[in-house]
């Protein structure tokens, strides 16, 4: 009886399995598109910031600015989801200098569009490196996040601001094999050790 049981569970779970396509994936920048800080090395500086997830290079590879309102908006990897649940924006940053406190603002511009910078949060950066997340608002499909450029702005830079590692997680569902239903998942959604805006 114990082990019908074990088994029809077993059973269950499988089949749960074979329709669970909730999840999430990390997208990385590729390309550079409305660049205008420094990279550490090189031209490119997506490949400044292109760390992966949990595993930052720190200062070895990163980007620099002391000018007001410089933009570093960048091409991101597409999306495999069809359906997205939610949307956050990683950065790794710190500044060095001055009063050792400074602003940087991460967000978004429209890609193929005269840029159009909008504001997603604001975060305080001082000399200790430091991670951020923050969440975009708002209604998102796979368009949409595809259609976009990401990237942060130096705001109040008394200081040279410095980011190191830059990353997009995108929460959704992938579409389902042909003939299977979609599911409803819930899980908790966590912000990697950064300090959720």
């Amino acid at each position: 009886m114990i082990k019908k049981f074990c088994l029809i569970i077993i059973g269950l779970l499988i089949s749960w399995g074979q329709y669970c396509y909730a999840d999430s994936e990390i997208l990385y920048p590729e390309d550079d598109y409305d660049t205008f800080w420094f990279p550490s090395t090189g031209s490119d500086r997506w490949a400044m910031v292109d760390d992966p997830a949990g595993s930052p290079d720190d200062w070895t590879t990163y980007v620099y600015t002391v000018t007001l309102n410089a933009r570093n908006a960048m091409v991101f990897q597409n999306t495999s989801f069809t359906t997205i649940d939610s949307l956050y924006l990683f950065v790794r940053a710190a500044c060095f200098g001055g009063n050792g406190i400074d602003t940087l603002e991460l967000g978004y511009i429209l890609e193929g569009e005269t840029p159009s910078w909008q504001e997603i949060c604001d975060v305080v950066i001082t000399t200790t490196i430091t991670n951020f997340t923050c969440k975009l608002t708002g209604e998102w499909s796979q368009s949409t996040v595809n259609s976009r450029v990401y990237g942060f702005a130096a705001q109040t830079p008394e200081e040279q601001q410095w980011v190191t590692q830059c990353y997009l997680t995108v929460y959704g569902e992938a579409a389902p094999p042909s003939g299977k239903p979609r599911q409803p998942i819930v899980r908790d959604i966590e912000d990697g050790g950064g300090i959720v805006r």
